[in-house]
């Protein structure tokens, strides 16, 4: 841990491994080998009937944390069926209640009138919920945006 590569007066422009890249140690626990963004576009809110449905959403997962911001857009609502849910970009490993408490934020809601959205064992979406962890139906949920964030380990 005595040299090192460039200087601030001399930094290289990009770096390629394929490798991966231990960070401050050589343990299996320094080794950072995933980092991807992307987008993607889910269709729908499932159990939600309406004229525009529409889930799109980004993110960045580094190593298996993700953090995924998802929009929806709901007009024309006209009926549905069972817990609405929403597909999340990768399969999380644990099951945890996210919130604006517990590693999520809700940016707009004039859709369904949660303020928590859990993430349950893993099975890859995302429902609403009361502040009680309970689902909220589709028969809550209503036209309009919402847009959160979700951060979950892969």
């Amino acid at each position: 841990g005595t040299i090192d590569l460039g200087s601030t007066s001399q930094r290289w422009k990009d770096l390629y491994l394929s490798g991966g890249v231990y960070l401050g140690g050589t343990g299996s626990a320094n080794k950072l080998d995933d980092y991807e963004e992307g987008t993607r576009s889910t269709g729908s809110v499932s159990g939600i009937t309406a004229t525009t449905n529409t889930v799109d959403s980004f993110y960045t997962k580094i190593g298996r944390t993700v953090i995924e911001t998802i929009k929806v857009v709901i007009s024309g609502k006209s009926g549905g069926s069972g817990n609405p849910n929403i597909s999340l970009s990768f399969t999380p490993t644990t099951n945890i209640l996210t919130s604006t408490f517990q590693g999520g934020s809700i940016g707009l809601n004039t859709v369904v009138s949660a303020a928590y959205f859990g993430v349950y064992g893993t099975t890859a979406q995302v429902y609403a919920n009361t502040s009680s962890g309970g689902y909220i139906s589709h028969s809550s949920w209503g036209n309009g945006t919402l847009v959160f964030t979700v951060i979950y380990e892969s």
